[in-house]
């Protein structure tokens, strides 16, 4: 007996170890990836921010134009006011096509220091957006960097709007930092200089330049670098990634320090070494225990037994053995497990039937009673055409879902069959029959689109595969969204037909695909509306299918929505 303990510990201890292994390397690499896409992240918002500066630039310039004749303070104050209501923004400053400075939003011009003429030169030689790398300016003493936008009127260059940036304000334009107390994030300029860091905002201008190792060089080259080990000045390793912020040529990047990635598995491995310790230690005791208590199996059973008559539907015996006693043991549970779900089953058929039932039957006895009481108070029945015809329709509703329940008892009965008038039919006919009503009721709001290029004659019930895609089609409308599309394709692969059901709705969750045949199942996503339906319809359908030696299936379509599929085989003379 403790030899064959040995012999199941001894693996599942190399097992273990190799699993330990394995989450260490997954949290390294989920950590790298879940940075690349923060990284990500900060190069989108402050893209976004950068050509938000240029379009805002562009309205300033444009209204600077319209209004030249104006007062020059009533300019400046409408430049303050910009800049005001913006708090990236340090000033902002108007120059002529010569580069000389004409209004700005403050008394110096920040946004005409020498380090702007270098990229000036790009607006006169053509280009229309350009930004500066950071430099110290000469007005506010700080960091910054510029943004400009030329102002051309039918090609003619009429003048300049320069933004100077304040680094600092630059945290509420970048997305929310990642959960953990030791990520940080920042940007880097063509030359290498930190533009912005959100673990030291004020960083000091002398201590802005990367490590000439960093790997954000390789990403201001266009690579996305990740490093598991990055040293940084302070001898701490951090996990870096650093991805290229292509259109602008400057780099952002996104690290964490290494300790705290590594902490859980670490924390996990030592618990797991603990546990493992402990079960070896209990494996012995086990072993003495089962040989003393061969008799406990048949007691958990007796035990489990005396709960299912107590209606106790959720006991198990959970054996784990080979020997007859397990095979027993799994039997049992399998027994238990059909028996709850066939309790289960009960429960929800008698609480949905109750709640599909009570609808046409509420607006039943509330026309009766409606009928009745001017009946008796002598009263003349107003709109009897409009209340016969609502009381026909909730009849019909009414006959229509206990038909529906009486076919799908019908169908778990092995002995009893659907018969079905088989003849060889066009599928396309069938289709255009079940679409038309659809296409005619204008309440729907949908718009049907029907591809179907060729005839596709199969062997079946015209009526029972007209009921297929009715509901098809009615689950379109009740799980898409108004002036949505529904698509229905039949198309020839081979020796089959292939018909399908495309809409725009909320789809189905992966894990439902495999149930919504299943009797009594509705899809369950967190809808904010409730469809209806007792969830019988894709059942008797799914049967429906199989009697005519089809198939039927649903997948997600991959913009949105679902794709229900039916594949009919090819009639052959």
């Amino acid at each position: 007996m403790f030899i064959l303990i040995w012999v199941a510990i001894v693996p599942v201890v190399i097992l273990h170890s190799m699993v330990i292994a394995s989450q260490y390397k997954k949290a390294i690499d989920f950590e790298l990836k879940s940075g690349e896409d923060y990284a990500n992240a900060i190069s989108v918002a402050f893209t976004n921010f950068i050509d938000r500066m240029w379009y805002a630039e562009l309205s300033i310039g444009l209204s600077i134009l319209e209004n030249s004749s104006h007062d020059p303070a009533k300019i400046k104050e409408y430049l303050i006011n910009c800049a005001d209501s913006e708090p990236t923004i340090l000033g902002i400053t108007w120059a002529n096509p010569d580069g000389v400075a004409v209004y700005s939003n403050n008394s110096g011009v920040a946004g005409l220091d020498s380090p702007f003429w270098s990229f000036y030169e790009k607006i006169r030689n053509g280009e229309d957006k350009v930004m500066s790398n950071l430099f110290i300016s000469e007005v506010s003493q700080n960091p910054t960097f510029l943004v400009a936008r030329a102002i051309r009127e039918n090609g003619v260059l009429k003048g300049i709007v320069t933004v100077a940036i304040n680094v600092n304000e630059l945290r509420g334009i970048f997305p929310p930092n990642r959960v953990s107390e030791t990520s940080s994030f920042g940007l880097i300029d063509e030359n290498g200089m930190i533009v912005y860091s959100d673990s030291v905002p004020d960083l000091a201008y002398s201590k802005r330049q990367i490590k000439e190792d960093g790997p954000a060089w390789k990403s201001l080259k266009g690579e996305v670098v990740k490093i598991s080990d990055y040293k940084i000045n302070d001898g701490t390793k951090r996990l870096m990634v650093s991805v290229p912020l292509s259109k602008l040529k400057w780099a952002a990047y996104a690290s964490i320090d290494i300790d705290e990635v590594i902490k859980n598995p670490y924390n996990e491995a030592v618990s797991s070494v603990v546990i493992m310790i402990f079960i070896i230690l209990c494996s012995f005791l086990m072993a003495l225990y089962l040989i003393v208590h061969i008799l406990k199996p048949v007691r958990i059973l007796e035990k489990a037994a005396n709960a299912i008559s107590r209606r106790d539907y959720t006991v198990r015996t959970n054996f784990k053995r080979k020997d007859e006693l397990g095979q027993t043991g799994l039997a049992f549970d399998h027994m238990t497990e059909h028996i709850q779900e066939l309790e289960s089953g009960r429960q929800l058929f008698l609480q949905t039937a109750a709640h599909e039932l009570r609808n046409p039957m509420t607006s039943i006895k509330g026309i009766a009673s409606l009928i009745s009481r001017r009946i008796s108070e002598g009263k003349p029945i107003k709109d009897t055409a409009e209340l016969i015809t609502t009381l026909e329709n909730e009849v019909n509703r009414l006959s229509k879902l206990l038909n529906m329940i009486l076919e799908a008892f019908k169908l778990q009965r092995d002995n009893i069959e659907i018969k079905a008038n088989m003849s060889p039919l066009d599928i396309n006919d069938v289709v255009q029959t079940v679409i038309k009503p659809f296409i005619m009721d204008t309440s729907n709001n949908r718009n049907f689109i029907l591809n179907a290029s060729q005839p596709a004659i199969v062997f079946g019930d015209f009526d029972r595969l007209a009921d297929v895609i009715r509901n098809f089609i009615d689950n379109a409308i009740k799980y898409s969204k108004d002036f949505s599309e529904i698509i229905i394709n039949i198309v020839i692969e081979r020796d089959d037909a292939i018909i399908s059901v495309k809409d725009q709705g909320m789809g189905i969750p992966e894990d439902q695909l495999d149930k919504i045949f299943s009797s009594f199942y509705r899809v369950k996503n967190g809808s904010e509306k409730d469809p209806g339906g007792m969830g019988l319809g894709l059942y008797i359908c799914k049967d429906i299918i199989i009697r005519h030696g089809g198939s039927i299936w649903a997948e997600n379509n991959l913009d949105k929505g679902s794709i229900f599929y039916i594949k009919l085989p090819l009639y052959k003379e």
